[in-house]
C-alpha cells in the first residue's frame, strides 16, 4: 500500500555514461535503460516556480514525489513527452512521516 495520494507507475530513461578501460584502451558507449517506478507527478507550485531558473518559467514543469533517489541524468517518460530532472530534494525521515524524494522536471522534447 502507498502512502502517496494518486500514485501511479512512471516511466524513466537511466543514461549510463560511456567509460573507459584505462587498462585495454577500451571505451563503452553510454546505454540507455527503460526503468518504471511508482510515484506521484504533479503540476508544479508557486513557491517552486519562483525559485527556477527564469528561462525554466516559460517551459512545462512538473513536480515530481518518489520512494526511491533518481540521478540528474534520468528523464521522465510522460504522454508522449520527455521530463529532463533539475533538482532535487530530500525528504529526511527524521522530518517527515514519509521518507521521499522530491524532482522538478522541465520539458526538453517529444518522445520519438
Amino acid at each position: 500500500m502507498s502512502l502517496f495520494v494518486r500514485e501511479s507507475l512512471l516511466t524513466f530513461l537511466r543514461i549510463t555514461e560511456g567509460t573507459l578501460d584505462k587498462k585495454t584502451g577500451r571505451y563503452s558507449e553510454e546505454s540507455e535503460e527503460e526503468i518504471t517506478l511508482s510515484g506521484n507527478l504533479q503540476p508544479i507550485l508557486g513557491e517552486d516556480l519562483v525559485r527556477a531558473p527564469e528561462g525554466a518559467r516559460v517551459s512545462d514543469l512538473k513536480t515530481l514525489y518518489l520512494h526511491e533517489e533518481l540521478d540528474e541524468k534520468d528523464i521522465l517518460l510522460y504522454k508522449d513527452k520527455k521530463y529532463q530532472v533539475q533538482k532535487t530534494d530530500e525528504w529526511d525521515p527524521a522530518f517527515s512521516p514519509l521518507p521521499h524524494y522530491r524532482y522538478i522536471a522541465q520539458l526538453v522534447g517529444d518522445v520519438l
